[in-house]
Order: C-alpha cells, then structure tokens, then sequence
C-alpha cells in the first residue's frame, strides 16, 4: 500500500507540482499549458507494463497503478488542470468529466461486466491476438492526432521543436531519477522489482488517455497543437529510454540482488 500510494503521489503531486514552478521558465511560452496539462495525466498503461515484465519488475505493481491511476485520472486530471491553467483556462470541468466518462469508465465497467459472460473465455482464449489489435487501435489514436494536427496546420517552427525534442528526454530521465532517489528515502526497505515497477510508473505519462483528454478539455483552442506536442514527444522519449536505458539497469539490480542472495555477496 505504501508503495502504491509514493507511486500515485509523484506521478499526480510530485511532477505537477515541479512542473507548476519549472514550466514559466520554457523559453517557448507557446508550450507552457501544453506542459502543464502534461504533468497532470496519469502514468502509462501498456508501456509500463510491458517494460516492467521486460525487466522483470513485479507486474502487480505496474497493473494496479496503470488501471488506479487512469481511472482515479478521469477526476483528478481535470482538476488538476483548472488548477495549473488557472480559473480562466476555460476547461468545462462537467462537460470534461462527461465526456471522459464515456471514454475510460463505460468501457472498463462494461468489461469487468463480460468478465461474468462467455465472452471471457472468448476473451482469454484470444488474448494475445487481442492485445495486439489493443496496441494497433493505440497506433490508430495516435496517428489520427498526428493527423488532425496537421491538417489544421502545424504551426510550430523547427528549432521549438528541436528544444522540445531535447527537454523531454531529459526531463523523463530527470524524474525517473529522482522517484529512484525519493523512493530509497521514503521506502527504504522496499525490494528492488517492486521499486523497479514504480520507477517505470512513475515517471510515464499517458498517451492514450492523454490525447483525448485534452482534444475534450481544450480541443476548442486554436494552439492545439502547442498543447499536444509536449504528451507527443515525450511519449516516445519514454518509450526509447525507458526500453534502453531503464529496463537494463534494473534488470542488472535484480541480478546482482539474485546472485547476493544465492551467496555471490560473500
């Protein structure tokens, strides 16, 4: 529980919370809401869950805070963002909470509802074919906004992008250090594959909850694209690293942890 709750903490307190201070001081002010309405989102879903069983991390852990933290979102999300835009953001907290509803819960209640039918062994008879098809409709989202975005014209000239391509990298990597650092202090005794499945929770933002929450709360604005670019690119910066970087390193915990134990430390 106490992990659970450091986890949710620092993906919905601790970033907001720096961005909040940090994001004013972005050179491009064209970015700054898209910013703030990046910290606000929940962690990922299917990236971290596929990165922690890839390192070897404990998935109870990654599972529960990926659907937690994406249903708690649903209501804590909008708010946040009033919070960090301001009152004059003009984000309908109803319409937005109505609208997300339809989108996130009436799907997983519908769900957990065929759970109790046939279609559940329908379902586990499928699954693999089914994640699959899962991350194809993930891909569709994405490329639809890609494509929405530009269509409407992008607008953005080349070198905001190439600052934003190179501050998200480096802000992913910048919080998962320090969940890894503030973990160490706050759960000292915590084993290193629960602590490894926060660290790739933590950090991570969604996409898939992200695009249509603020194409819902904010779509009606003409800087759309400013708003979406910071979720757009720091996504795939997750991703990479995450993959690249992060999941070797806790891969190389876990085994020297292993040979400790099998009496290699001695």
């Amino acid at each position: 529980a106490k992990s659970n709750l450091f986890i949710q903490l620092f993906n919905f307190g601790i970033i907001p919370i720096i961005v909040k201070f940090i994001a004013p001081l972005y050179p491009n002010k064209e970015f700054i809401d898209g910013l703030l309405l990046l910290g606000c989102l929940p962690c990922t879903i299917n990236i971290s869950v596929a990165q922690t069983l890839s390192a070897g991390c404990d998935m109870g852990t990654a599972i529960f805070n990926a659907i937690f933290g994406n249903v708690f979102g649903v209501f804590l999300t909008p708010l946040l963002s009033i919070s960090m835009l301001g009152a004059s953001s003009s984000v309908s907290l109803v319409g937005t909470l109505r609208k997300l509803g339809g989108i996130v819960i009436l799907p997983l209640l519908l769900g957990q509802f065929a759970r109790f039918t046939k279609l559940r062994v329908f379902a586990e008879k499928y699954s693999r074919q089914s994640r699959n098809f899962s991350s194809c409709l993930l891909l569709a989202i994405v490329y639809n906004i890609f494509s929405d975005t530009f269509k409407r014209g992008l607008g953005i000239r080349k070198d905001m992008l190439m600052n934003l391509l190179t501050i998200m990298p480096l802000s992913y990597l910048s919080f998962s250090y320090l969940f890894w650092a503030m973990s160490k202090k706050a759960l000292p005794g915590l084993d290193t594959k629960t602590r490894g499945a926060g660290l790739l929770s933590a950090p991570s933002k969604t996409m898939a909850f992200g695009i249509p929450f603020i194409k819902t709360a904010v779509g009606h604005r003409p800087d759309i694209a400013y708003l979406l670019a910071p979720l757009l690119l720091y996504a795939p910066a997750q991703l990479l690293l995450g993959s690249s970087i992060l999941v070797p390193f806790l891969q190389r915990k876990i085994n020297q942890n292993n040979e400790f134990e099998c009496g290699g430390g001695i």
